[in-house]
């Protein structure tokens, strides 16, 4: 969005949500400590199975989730175990739930949409350097100025924020 606002090819943006990487196990199973990098590393390492998706195609919570693994020291030993969900969190969460891993790595808000999993909570906050910026604005010029604006303060409001905190991110 900053390169649309400085080209002044939009209006003032306005930050609507943030979303984070989480960890979802299977609805009932017991929850692991994911508390900090090292219970994060010692609960991945004795994981049957990870899920996570496929950096090969481009997702940026995977590619994260890798480096994180690197960081740990600790990717080829998960990466050997690991269920590659294709794309997106749902995906993971999905293959969760199906059995094909212990544990599920992805956009906490991505992880949420499908039933059948309990959520965790955040990788450790240590780790946390990546979060996708949801942003909104109406575009400099259009016919439809006032409904982008009506809209941007709708995804604002009391209402959308209790939805957004609902859904594992934070209102902008």
């Amino acid at each position: 969005m900053e390169p649309l606002s400085k080209s002044g090819k939009v209006e003032t943006p306005t930050k609507i949500a943030n979303s984070i990487i989480g960890v979802v196990i299977k609805a009932g199973a017991q929850k692991p400590d994911v508390s900090n990098a090292e219970a994060l590393k010692k609960t991945l390492l004795t994981a049957k199975s990870v899920v996570y998706g496929d950096p090969k195609l481009g997702g940026a919570s995977s590619i994260f989730f890798v480096g994180v693994l690197e960081k740990l020291g600790i990717a080829q030993k998960v990466g050997a175990k690991a269920t590659l969900a294709g794309a997106g969190g749902a995906a993971v969460a999905e293959a969760v739930v199906k059995g094909q891993g212990d544990i599920g790595v992805s956009q906490v808000s991505e992880l949420l949409t499908v039933s059948g999993v309990d959520f965790v909570t955040p990788i450790a906050k240590e780790l946390q350097e990546f979060k996708a910026e949801l942003v909104a604005a109406t575009v400099k010029g259009s016919k439809e100025t006032q409904a982008g604006t009506s809209l941007i303060r709708f995804l604002t409001s009391p209402e959308a924020v209790a939805i957004i905190k609902a859904r594992g991110m934070t209102p902008g």
